[in-house]
C-alpha cells in the first residue's frame, strides 16, 4: 500500500499538543503513531473506547516510569481527543519501552542533579556532561529503531501521521533510506528551545566547552525556578518561549 506520511514535529509545550488535535481534526489521518511506549498500546485501545483520562493515567503507572502523568502531561490534549474520533483512527505508540525507560531515568538524574545544584549553588559540570553525553548516544542509537518502526506501521495506511520531536529530520533521512519521503510541520511556533534542549542539540553537532555548558546548566536552573516551579511543564514552555521571543507580534 502506497503510504503519504506526515510527520507533525511537536515541541514539549501546550501550544503545540493543542495544534496537533487541530491537525488530526483537518486531516483526518488513518492513523497515528505516537512517540509514546509501545507497552501502553492496549491501554489507548481502551482509552479510545471510553475509558477516562484519569483511569488510563492510573493504569499507566503500572507500565511508565513514575509518575506516569509526568511522562504523560505534554501529550494530555491529544489522548483526551482520541475518544473524538469514534474508531476510526489506529493510534499506535511506536517507541521502543527500555529506550523510553533509560531516558525517563536520565530526565530523573538529571533532576535531582539540578534540586542539588539549586540548594547548593554549585554545578558538577562533568556529572552533567556526561548524563547528557549518554543521552546524545542514546538518541543515535533509538533513531534507527523509530525509523524502523515507523516505516513498519505506515506501510499498512494510505494517510499516516506519526508525532516526533526534533529528531524529526534524521528520521526522515533514515525514512528515505527506507524508500519513504515523508513531509514534516512544524508544530507550536514560533518556539524558543529550552537550555537544556539547546545544550543537548549542540552536542549532537560538536564538542561543547566546560564553560559553555555550565552558562547553559545556569540558565537551565533558572528555567527551573522561574518557570516549571510555577506551572505544569507544556504551560512553562510556553511561557518560556513567549518572554524568549517577546520581540515576535503576538497572533
Amino acid at each position: 500500500m502506497a503510504s503519504e506520511l506526515g510527520i507533525l514535529v511537536k515541541p514539549p509545550s501546550s501550544k503545540a499538543a493543542i495544534e496537533a488535535v487541530e491537525k488530526l481534526r483537518c486531516l483526518r489521518p488513518q492513523a497515528l503513531l505516537l512517540n509514546l511506549p509501545e507497552n501502553i498500546n492496549d491501554l489507548i485501545l481502551e482509552l479510545a473506547s471510553g475509558e477516562s483520562f484519569q483511569e488510563f493515567v492510573k493504569e499507566a503507572e503500572r507500565k511508565l516510569p513514575k509518575p506516569a502523568s509526568a511522562w504523560l502531561k505534554e501529550y494530555e490534549p491529544i489522548l483526551k481527543e482520541i475518544p473524538s474520533f469514534g474508531g476510526t483512527l489506529d493510534v499506535i505508540c511506536y517507541i521502543d519501552p527500555a529506550s523510553f525507560k533509560k531516558s525517563a531515568e536520565k530526565s530523573i538524574e538529571l533532576a535531582i542533579l539540578a534540586a542539588k545544584s539549586i540548594i547548593t549553588g554549585r554545578i558538577e559540570v562533568d556529572k552533567w556532561l556526561k548524563i547528557l553525553k549518554s543521552e546524545v548516544e542514546a538518541y543515535e542509537k533509538t533513531i534507527e529503531k523509530e525509523a524502523d518502526k515507523i516505516a513498519d506501521l505506515s506501510k499498512n495506511y494510505e494517510r499516516p501521521i506519526c508525532i516526533s520531536d526534533f529528531t524529526a529530520k534524521q528520521i526522515k533521512e533514515k525514512l528515505k533510506e527506507r524508500g519513504i519521503d515523508p513531509w514534516i510541520q512544524y508544530l507550536g511556533q514560533p518556539y524558543h528551545f529550552t537550555p537544556l534542549e539547546i545544550l543537548k542539540r549542540t552536542m549532537m553537532k560538536r564538542e561543547v566547552s566546560k564553560e559553555e555548558a555550565e552558562a547553559l546548566i545556569r540558565e537551565h536552573l533558572r528555567f527551573i525556578q522561574e518557570y516549571i516551579y510555577r506551572k505544569p511543564f507544556p504551560k512553562a514552555v510556553d511561557e518560556w518561549s513567549r518572554e524568549k521571543l517577546y520581540w515576535i507580534p503576538k497572533e
